[in-house]
C-alpha cells in the first residue's frame, strides 16, 4: 500500500536544512512501517538522523482515494490531491519542492501523472479537473 506524508526537518537543524519540507510517498504494509521508512529514507537523503525529522499528515492510499476532494479522479491523480479551493481539488505541484517518490510499484504511473500536473499548472499550486 502507498502512504503519503509531509516530511520536514525540525527547527533546530542547521540553516541549510531550515524549512526543508517535502511530500513523500512510500510503500509499506502498515502505518507504523510507513512512518519508519519515511524517517529512514529522508534521513539518508538529507544526511540527518530520524530524530531530526518530523512527519505530518501520514495518510494511507485507501483514505486518499476515498477523500471527497478526489471524487471522480484517476487513482494516480487522487494521490496528488492536497486540498480544495475555488470549488476544485488542489494538487501537489512542486511549488515548494518536488515530492519524493520512494515507490517500487506504480512509480511510472504516478510520476507521469505528476508531470501532467506540472505541465498544466506552471508557477505554483493551482486547481484543475
Amino acid at each position: 500500500m502507498i502512504y503519503r506524508a509531509i516530511g520536514s526537518t525540525k527547527p533546530h537543524i542547521t540553516p541549510e536544512y531550515a524549512q526543508d519540507e517535502r511530500w513523500v510517498f512510500v510503500e509499506a504494509s502498515t502505518r507504523n512501517e510507513a512512518k519508519n521508512r519515511i524517517l529512514t529514507l529522508l534521513g539518508a537523503t538529507w544526511h540527518l538522523t530520524a530524530e531530526d525529522i518530523e512527519i505530518a499528515n501520514l495518510e494511507a492510499e485507501f483514505k486518499l482515494l476515498h477523500d471527497p476532494f478526489a471524487e471522480g479522479l484517476t487513482h494516480e491523480r487522487a494521490l496528488l490531491v492536497c486540498g480544495f479551493g475555488e470549488g476544485k481539488p488542489r494538487f501537489i505541484d512542486g511549488k515548494h519542492g518536488h515530492p519524493l517518490f520512494f515507490l517500487h510499484s506504480g512509480l511510472d504511473a504516478i510520476v507521469t501523472e505528476y508531470a501532467r500536473v506540472l505541465a498544466l499548472t506552471p508557477g505554483g499550486q493551482r486547481s484543475f479537473t
